[in-house]
C-alpha cells in the first residue's frame, strides 16, 4: 500500500531537521544604477548581523540586513575615486570585521598589493576610509596578491595569505584596538627556513580556541598549519598535508579552508577536485589527519567558497562552474557531509549567483549571501525549514491536505473557489515532480518514495503556504 504522509510547516516548528536555503533576492551591476559589484567576490558580514559588506574589481558595496523579513538592502559603493585620502580597493578578494564590529578590513589583489583599513559606524554601519598598507611599504614584502584574510576572535592580530608567485606567503599583523591600524609582525615564505607548501596560498582561517591557523594553497595542493601564541600572535610552522600524498585525497587546487565551530574538524573545499575535504584536528596540537573527501562533478564542480553553518550541523559550498550553491549535513561526530540540497542560477527562480564563488552566513544563521562573479552579482537567502512572511508564519487561506495518511489521491479542503491556486511539488533536489492548478483532488500515484516540498500559491492574492510531503510504501 502507498502512505502519504502530509504535514504542514507551520510556525516555527523544524520537521526531521530539515533545513535549507530560500531564494528572497538579488543584485546585479548596472541594474537600476547599481555599481560596485562587477566581478563581485568576497563577502563578510558584521558581529551584530546589522551588515553585509561586500568586495569587487570595481569597489567595496555595504547593505543593511534585515534578518527577520530577510531582505539586504544596499545603501553604499565606495571606489578608488571616491576615498577621502587614499585608494586601494580595487580588485578585492577578502574582506573582513573586527570582533568589535569597529573596523572593516579589505585585501585588494594584483592591481593593489594592499589591505585598507576602515571604521565602521556600530550604529548605522558606514565605514569611512582610514588607512592602508601596501607591499613594500616599510619593512613589509611578500604580501603580493593577498587572497585570504582572518582575525581572531580577541581582534588582536590579522592574518594574510597571498598567492602571487612573488608572494607565495602568510604574514601577520598586530592590530590596534583603539585605532584598527595594522602594525607588520612576521611572515612565512614557501621554500624559505623549512616552510613548504605556501605556493599561490589562497584562504587562510584560524580555529576557534586561536591555537592554530590554517592555509589551503593551490599551487601545492596543500593544508598547511601553524601554532599560535595566543598571546603575541607569533606562529610558528606546524608542517604539510599534500594531495595524492599518504592517503590524503581532494587537495587538487584548494582555495577555501573552514574549521568547525567545535574545532574537531578542517574543511577544505578544492577547484580541480570539485570536492569537500574533511580532516580531524589534534585537540592538543591542531594537527590535521585526513578524513574523508565529497565529490561531486555537478554542485561540487569548481569549489570555491565554503560556509559553516553557527551551529556546526550544516555546510554550504559555492560551485563556480554550474552555477550552483549546495549544502551539506554535518555529523559532528565524524565530521561527515551528506548531501542535503542546492540551489541554481536560473532555476525556480534563483538569480544573482552565476559563476559563484564566495558566500557567508550571517552570525545568527538565518541568513546567507551568495555572490556571482560571472554575472556580477549578489543573492541573498533566508536558512531554515520554512521561508519567511509567505509561509509557515501566516496561512490566510488555511488550505489543508486530507487524508492524511493518503493513498493515490490527496484532497485539499479550506480554499475558496472562486480564487486561483496553483499547487508545485518538489523533491529534495529542487526538481519539480508535480506542477498543477489546484483542485480539490490530486493525483499523487506517480510520486516514488521519498520526501517532498509542496507550495500552494494563491493566484489571486499571492500569498503561499508550504507542505512536506513522505512517500512511503
Amino acid at each position: 500500500m502507498r502512505k502519504v504522509i502530509l504535514t504542514l510547516l507551520l510556525g516555527l516548528s523544524c520537521i526531521d531537521g530539515f533545513a535549507q536555503l530560500w531564494y528572497r533576492g538579488r543584485y546585479k551591476e548596472y541594474e537600476a544604477g547599481m555599481t560596485g559589484i562587477y566581478l563581485v567576490q568576497p563577502v563578510t558580514f558584521s558581529p551584530d548581523g546589522k551588515n553585509c559588506y561586500i568586495g569587487s574589481y570595481n569597489g567595496l558595496t555595504w547593505y543593511d540586513v534585515d534578518v527577520v523579513n530577510a531582505n539586504l538592502t544596499y545603501r553604499e559603493t565606495l571606489t578608488d575615486g571616491s576615498l577621502a585620502g587614499g585608494d586601494g580597493i580595487s580588485d578585492g578578494h577578502a574582506i573582513t570585521v573586527s570582533p568589535d564590529g569597529r573596523f572593516v578590513y579589505l585585501a585588494a589583489g594584483y592591481l593593489e598589493n594592499s589591505i585598507s583599513i576602515f571604521t565602521r559606524n556600530t550604529t548605522t554601519g558606514a565605514i569611512t576610509f582610514q588607512s592602508i598598507l601596501r607591499d613594500g611599504d616599510a619593512g613589509i614584502s611578500n604580501l603580493k596578491y593577498p587572497y585570504g584574510l582572518v582575525m581572531d576572535r580577541g581582534g588582536k592580530n590579522l592574518y594574510a595569505a597571498c598567492k602571487d608567485w612573488d608572494g607565495n606567503s602568510l604574514l601577520w599583523f598586530s592590530v590596534n584596538a583603539t585605532t584598527g591600524a595594522l602594525t607588520y609582525m612576521g611572515k612565512f615564505v614557501d621554500g624559505v627556513g623549512g616552510v613548504d607548501g605556501l605556493q599561490n596560498a589562497d584562504n587562510v582561517t584560524i580555529s576557534p580556541d586561536g591555537k592554530n591557523v590554517y592555509v589551503v594553497a593551490y599551487g601545492d595542493d596543500a593544508l598547511t598549519w601553524y601554532t599560535r601564541d595566543t598571546t603575541s600572535g607569533n606562529l610558528s610552522y606546524g608542517g604539510m598535508l599534500k594531495d595524492n600524498t599518504g592517503g590524503v585525497d581532494g587537495l587538487d587546487s584548494p582555495l577555501w579552508v573552514t574549521v568547525s565551530p567545535d574545532g574537531k574538524f578542517i574543511y577544505a573545499g578544492a577547484e580541480s577536485d570539485n570536492s569537500i575535504a574533511w580532516f580531524s584536528r589534534d585537540a592538543s596540537t591542531g594537527a590535521p589527519t585526513y578524513v574523508n573527501r565529497i565529490v561531486d562533478g555537478d554542485k561540487l564542480s569548481g569549489t570555491r567558497g565554503i560556509a559553516m553553518h553557527p551551529s556546526g550541523n550544516w555546510l554550504v559550498a559555492s560551485a563556480t562552474n554550474t552555477d550552483v550553491v549546495s549544502w551539506y549535513s554535518v555529523n559532528t561526530t565524524t565530521g561527515a557531509l551528506s548531501f542535503a540540497g542546492y540551489v541554481k542560477n536560473g532555476k525556480n527562480g534563483v538569480d544573482g549567483i552565476d559563476g559563484t564563488r564566495y558566500n557567508g552566513f550571517s552570525p545568527d544563521g538565518s541568513f546567507f549571501v551568495a555572490t556571482g562573479y560571472d554575472g556580477n552579482g549578489v543573492a541573498w537567502f533566508h536558512w531554515g525549514d520554512h521561508n519567511v512572511g509567505i509561509d509557515g508564519l501566516s496561512i490566510p487561506d488555511n488550505i489543508v491536505p486530507v487524508p492524511n495518511p493518503a493513498q493515490n489521491i490527496i484532497h485539499f479542503t479550506g480554499f475558496l473557489g472562486n480564487l486561483d491556486y496553483s499547487l508545485t511539488v518538489t523533491d529534495m533536489l529542487g526538481r519539480t515532480v508535480i506542477q498543477t492548478k489546484l483542485t480539490s483532488d490530486i493525483d499523487c500515484s506517480i510520486l516514488p518514495n521519498g520526501v517532498y516540498m509542496y507550495t500552494v500559491s494563491n493566484q489571486n492574492t499571492g500569498t503561499k503556504q508550504l507542505g512536506k510531503i513522505s512517500i512511503q510504501r
